[in-house]
């Protein structure tokens, strides 16, 4: 019973809430290109710009979401298109412009449930500019003001890798050493695991660092980072090892 306007929306809206995202722009591209003058085509266009950049797309996801500024008006949907487009902008590696769009976000409204994912995107944003010690605050600021946030344990991995760049090690032990015991479920323990044997091993204590790595194998035998523990403890055997350990190593790293 619905006219095609509103049946396209509807299963472009739905879409894309379930993850159907070809569908989603398939049919959100033929509603703004057929129906420009409804009253929905802004909210359509930032949903047709979600669904590109879910698909890998960020220039289209980009021309969409700076086109939807040009007709929302509320502060809310505002504040949501911008935090959009810096992500299309940072999965364009224009760092720069994602981290003023981040930082506009925050500045808009700090207690916007974007607020948290935007700082997220600031601190990453500094990074890749080389930029370690803004970073560092952005992180440091997102982990204390929202602990529990689901995007908290990335942050604190973050954080570390941060400190680590800028030599401070003894700031970035104790993140890594708790991050297993603070975030039990998250996916990021391997990584977490892996990044406290390198440092171990970068500070001089080898012996825990190699326990750590070897665990770390052990456990996530086809991480993606299994490869560079190999590396790193076949380098920490050439230089502390015996022959007999470094054997055992560099067979493992062949298989």
């Amino acid at each position: 019973a619905l006219d095609e306007a509103d049946r396209l929306y509807l299963v472009g809206e739905q879409a894309l809430a379930d993850q159907f995202y070809p569908v989603a722009k398939r049919t959100l591209d033929r509603f703004v290109t057929q129906y420009p003058r409804d009253a929905r085509a802004p909210r359509a266009t930032l949903m047709l710009g979600k669904a590109r950049l879910a698909l890998n797309e960020p220039q289209p996801a980009l021309e969409a979401f700076q086109k939807a500024q040009t007709f929302l008006s509320s502060p809310a949907e505002l504040l949501e298109v911008k935090f959009w487009e810096a992500e299309a902008l940072f999965r364009l590696k224009r760092y720069g412009e994602a981290r003023s769009a981040y930082d506009a976000v925050v500045r808009a409204d700090a207690s916007s449930p974007l607020a948290p994912e935007a700082l997220y995107g600031y601190g990453w944003s500094e990074l890749e500019l080389k930029r370690p010690e803004p970073a560092v605050t952005a992180f440091r600021d997102l982990t204390s003001t929202w602990p529990e946030h689901p995007v908290a344990p990335a942050a604190t991995l973050q954080l570390a890798r941060a400190y680590i760049e800028l030599k401070r090690y003894n700031d970035a032990m104790p993140l890594l050493t708790s991050f297993a015991a603070k975030y039990p479920t998250s996916k990021l323990v391997p990584d977490a695991q892996y990044q406290l044997g390198a440092l171990r091993l970068a500070t001089g204590d080898q012996r825990t660092g190699m326990t750590d790595l070897r665990e770390f194998l052990a456990a996530y035998p086809n991480h993606e980072q299994a490869p560079a523990a190999q590396r790193l403890m076949g380098q920490a055997l050439t230089k502390y090892g015996d022959r007999e350990d470094l054997a055992a190593s560099y067979k493992a790293l062949m298989e």
